[in-house]
């Protein structure tokens, strides 16, 4: 059975959690910063379709836009990774699910995760997001 978890992020990205019975606990993130440029840098390196590394499908009209996508991506979605590591697995495993009190960092990154399908609809989904953010 998935445990639900009521959840309210403070100020300082620590997480609040209640469960069904009332009991509350404290989910502290870990602040890697290097583990999110090392996530960074690896997806960068990934490959397309064609074979090309994903750094470089970022030019159009003679305009690197990737540059402004590594501040996105570094930002917004491996740094919060890394902060929520633990949770976000739980949320893919099916273990939990959550109710969100507010709206911060860790609502933002399970909204871009959607309903825990699989690692292709994440990748979808990170995908599309990036085209939208792009245009």
């Amino acid at each position: 059975m998935r445990k639900q978890l009521r959840v309210r992020e403070g100020n300082t990205g620590i997480l609040y959690l209640t469960d069904e019975h009332g009991r509350e606990e404290r989910y502290i993130p870990n602040y890697d910063l290097d583990k999110a440029r090392e996530l960074l840098m690896e997806f960068q390196e990934l490959k397309d379709a064609d074979g090309n590394a994903l750094k470089n499908n970022y030019w159009k009209e003679g305009y690197n836009w990737y540059p402004a996508m590594v501040s996105y991506l570094y930002w917004h979605v491996f740094f919060p990774y890394v902060k929520y590591e633990k949770m976000i697995w739980n949320f893919l495993d099916r273990k939990v699910t959550f109710q969100f009190q507010n709206r911060a960092d860790f609502y933002s990154l399970i909204q871009l995760l959607g309903r825990p399908h699989g690692v292709s609809t994440l990748k979808r989904r990170v995908f599309y997001t990036l085209v939208r953010f792009n245009n």
